[in-house]
């Protein structure tokens, strides 16, 4: 599990965009995962793997889809900010939001 992983900032700053690349594919799909954070994700061979797929979200079915991607983004960022990685999970959130949600 990643919680479990101590990488470089390197390492972080890789897997840091790989995770947004994952958020950008399932709101490609019109999906959120509810409950993103360290504990569901994997770390392997310099891959991010996100698991744990029954807290997905249906964004044109939850009114709260925009607070749950932020909060999914705020929680991320705590754990990679310990290795040096510097973002705005507000303004990520809102840059995706206003991407995929025409």
């Amino acid at each position: 599990m990643l919680r479990d992983v101590h990488v470089t900032r390197e390492e972080a700053t890789s897997l840091f965009k790989q995770l947004i690349d994952n958020v950008q594919l399932l709101l490609s799909c019109n999906y959120i995962h509810g409950d993103l954070s360290a504990y569901n994700m994997l770390y392997w061979d310099d891959k991010l793997i996100v698991i744990d797929f029954p807290q997905v979200v249906d964004v044109r079915q939850n009114r709260h889809s925009r607070e749950l991607l932020f909060r999914g983004l705020e929680n991320v960022y705590c754990y990679f900010s310990r290795f040096g990685v510097d973002a705005s999970p507000r303004r990520i959130t809102d840059g995706l939001w206003h991407k995929f949600m025409r």
